[in-house]
């Protein structure tokens, strides 16, 4: 989705990106695959054609733009890292994701 968004000069530019959820959605995003070793993508799902493996990351997307939300409140990325690792997501066994045993 582009933002069109009229500025008087570059130095509106930082605290114009700081109020846009964004930079903190792909901050969440980072660290919820670096703790968990699951990548979900982030755009709109309403608009965009989703394959069908995807659908099934809807609840860790949901979770990824709450707690980024929550890190642009509150701007710590202590707490980010807590939710993540208190997260029902972090406590599965196999991180979501699908184990192929070689047999």
């Amino acid at each position: 989705m582009l933002i069109h968004k009229r500025l008087k000069g570059p130095g509106e530019l930082g605290p114009t990106l700081s109020g846009l959820d964004d930079s903190y959605l792909c901050a969440s995003k980072k660290y919820f695959k670096f703790f968990t070793g699951i990548d979900v993508h982030l755009y709109d799902f309403k608009t965009t054609s989703v394959p069908a493996h995807q659908k099934a990351y809807l609840k860790y997307r949901q979770f990824i733009i709450k707690v980024g939300r929550q890190l642009r409140k509150d701007q710590s990325l202590e707490k980010l890292i807590e939710r993540i690792l208190n997260s029902e997501f972090y406590s599965l066994q196999n991180f979501g994701t699908q184990v192929v045993k070689n047999e």
